[in-house]
């Protein structure tokens, strides 16, 4: 049996993690790509004829469906490249039907924010550093919880995979609220970025508003806490809000 050291088993595991992260958008359909969470790495691998799904040959043609085809397959076209391009700033159709031009605008100002604070990056780096913790932890746990099961497996044998998934899935538990925390930071970061540079904080707030169709507007300080991946609408049309009354009050004493 090989015998790996325990750091190259976490190395091993970290950039196993890495690389399925990356190759998620690429087996996602574009729709779903766009709304994935702002950690997700965007670039996509090209896929050929065969991985695309091979080629469809058509023996008969109705012209009359003809031009509206091509319109379909020219504006699917036209979406995939602004949703590749990078930097990219993707906001569903639905948004778009439903919000006004001025919440388009406060809208994309907070997606810029993402872009120009660089919270992508930073939680690539936390979620590493979150996995490495991870791994670390349950290599010093595992022989503990194998001896609960009466298990004289090791961390690096086949047959201690399932015990050290279900170590991982525990450790996931607590990790999810701490990652949810640096979302919900970057969030409150970007709302806060729009309402400097945008300057449209009732638009903001009544985006946010129909996000509440979705999402529970009020959930307590620890639902909050452990479920919301982003601050609740109640504080961000609250913070909105408050910053329109301080620039009101500021533009009074001039």
């Amino acid at each position: 049996m090989l015998d790996f050291p325990r750091w190259r088993v976490w190395m091993l595991n970290t950039l196993i993690i890495l690389g399925v992260l990356f190759a998620i958008p690429s087996v996602l359909p574009t729709h779903i790509r766009a709304q994935l969470a702002q950690f997700v790495p965007t670039p996509t691998i090209n896929l050929g004829l065969d991985l695309a799904g091979g080629s469809h040959i058509l023996l008969e043609a109705d012209t009359s469906q003809l031009a509206e085809t091509r319109l379909e397959a020219l504006e699917d076209s036209v979406r995939t490249a602004m949703r590749r391009a990078d930097p990219r700033i993707a906001i569903s159709d639905v948004a778009l039907k439903q919000a006004s031009l001025d919440e388009v605008k406060a809208v994309t100002g907070h997606e810029i924010g993402h872009y120009v604070l660089g919270h992508v990056w930073r939680s690539v780096f936390i979620i590493v550093f979150i996995a490495m913790l991870g791994f670390f932890l349950a290599d010093r746990l595992f022989n503990r919880v194998a001896a609960l099961f009466g298990s004289k497996a090791k961390v690096e044998d086949p047959e201690g995979l399932p015990i050290l998934l279900l170590i991982v899935s525990v450790l996931g538990i607590f990790a999810q609220p701490v990652l949810n925390g640096v979302i919900r930071t970057g969030e409150s970061e970007a709302d806060a970025y729009s309402l400097r540079t945008v300057n449209l904080p009732d638009a903001l707030a009544g985006a946010l508003v129909k996000t509440a169709e979705y999402r529970y507007p009020r959930p307590s300080a620890l639902q909050e806490a452990i479920f919301y991946s982003h601050p609740s609408v109640e504080k961000r049309v609250r913070r909105a809000m408050d910053w329109k009354s301080e620039q009101l009050k500021k533009a009074g004493a001039r």
